[in-house]
């Protein structure tokens, strides 16, 4: 991790780990109370689906074609009763090369709790033995969560980059949502002008900034996909400073291409409707 990034982002836990639920989480909760929909939208929450997509880019180097990409975000795992067993029975068919972690791995918010992240460490340690294991922060991780994944094997990309294979060049920011310390310019900086480029953030919230800087692929999370979607009309509330386009799935932006992840966890309450968890594999030029 760049240490200068670690840094600049402390100012902000300190704020968060103060000021507790927020309303639209006390809301949320209430309303499952009274409602009484806990029960299906919990079993909603653990239908994990597995997705996969090709994707094909001009500039991939022939050396990266057939590789796999496996795709976990927003997974939550202390805030969804359940879900790891579920996860690693769907882990455990399937094949990656590679795995790509958008942030938030953890329910809650605030101070460091080791207790609330095992199952987290548990998943981690799991998926390190598979496979080299790549992540950026999210909003809902501090940076003794950070610190306690690079302890365990996982690379986590603050603001930094590297060159995976030659000519291919793998970059992360910074949560661009809550902490906005993400630095773009900064993550970029050791690419060589014709790599292709792979960026990692927890959020689509910087989709224009990365295509300026002629990323080719941008995979990030955040959104939930809506996580309460509605018949017909889909995902009313996402979360993020996005349009709705760019809010799940799929997208291009310019020249460049990317995916909102619909989140393998749950967020404010462990309920889903209409946008089930999901696990994705991305095949390069597949």
């Amino acid at each position: 991790m760049d240490q200068s990034s670690l840094g600049a982002r402390k100012l902000r836990e300190v704020k968060q780990a103060k000021s507790g639920d927020s309303l639209k989480k006390r809301l949320i909760s209430q309303f499952v109370k009274l409602t009484g929909i806990s029960s299906r939208g919990l079993k909603n929450a653990l239908d994990l689906q597995v997705r996969k997509y090709n994707w094909r880019f001009p500039n991939l180097p022939k050396e990266a074609e057939g590789m796999r990409l496996l795709h976990l975000s927003d997974t939550h795992l202390d805030g969804v009763p359940g879900l790891l067993e579920n996860l690693l029975k769907k882990l455990d068919e399937l094949e990656f090369d590679l795995v790509v972690w958008t942030g938030d791995f953890r329910y809650d918010k605030g101070v460091y709790d080791a207790k609330c992240l095992e199952p987290t460490f548990d998943l981690a340690k799991y998926l390190l033995k598979r496979s080299r294991v790549l992540a950026v922060p999210g909003n809902h991780d501090c940076s003794q969560t950070l610190e306690s994944l690079e302890a365990l094997g996982i690379e986590v990309l603050l603001n930094s980059g590297f060159e995976y294979s030659p000519g291919f060049f793998i970059g992360g920011v910074d949560d661009p949502h809550y902490y906005k310390t993400d630095d773009l310019g900064l993550a970029l900086s050791k690419r060589k002008e014709n790599d292709f480029t792979l960026l990692l953030a927890h959020s689509p919230e910087i989709i224009a900034q990365a295509s300026r800087e002629k990323v080719d692929f941008y995979l990030c999370g955040h959104t939930h996909g809506g996580q309460v979607c509605f018949p017909i009309v889909g995902l009313v509330y996402w979360g993020a400073r996005c349009a709705r386009k760019h809010a799940s799935g799929k997208f291009e932006y310019q020249q460049m291409q990317g995916y909102t992840h619909r989140g393998t966890g749950s967020s404010n309450s462990p309920i889903r409707f209409n946008c089930p968890p999901e696990v994705v594999i991305h095949q390069l030029g597949g």
